[in-house]
């Protein structure tokens, strides 16, 4: 991990060679890290504190519409620091198999989407590297001295 992304109260690590591209509104900034396959890791932000599983909720219906049969498991892990929402998403795409990984989050300043997505051709050489990404992140307000 090679190149460090630091903005938006965030701040994660990614290979120099994956390609980084923001796209930034009024009430989300989407940051995108893209191998030169097609897998690819994003985090948004999304001001207003938007509560994690609906975040996540949108995002499994904008799969549906694009995408039939798909297989989801969901689960929840209690951080010292927060309740983490995940979700996999498991669809087929051009007879390929396909994963999506979401986790979310809530920060006292904003809700965080993180999601990545292989297909099984890249599994052995992209979930790894992916899940690193994901493990390097942080977010400003965990810097910040927690209350006693």
């Amino acid at each position: 991990m090679d190149q460090v992304f630091t903005g938006l109260g965030l701040q994660f690590r990614y290979p120099a060679e994956w390609e980084l591209s923001e796209e930034i509104g009024e009430q989300e900034a989407c940051l995108t890290v893209s191998s030169s396959s097609t897998a690819f890791w994003s985090v948004t932000v999304i001001r207003g504190r938007p509560e994690p599983v609906e975040v996540m909720r949108a995002v499994v219906l904008a799969y549906e519409d694009e995408y039939e049969d798909l297989d989801l498991i969901e689960s929840e892990i209690e951080t010292p620091l927060r309740i983490v929402y995940e979700m996999e998403i498991d669809f087929v795409c051009f007879k390929l198999t396909n994963t999506a990984f979401m986790r979310a989050f809530q920060t006292d300043s904003y809700t965080v989407l993180i999601l990545y997505q292989f297909n099984d051709d890249e599994q052995d050489s992209q979930e790894q590297v992916l899940q690193q990404i994901t493990d390097s992140l942080i977010c400003e307000s965990d810097l910040a001295p927690q209350p006693e």
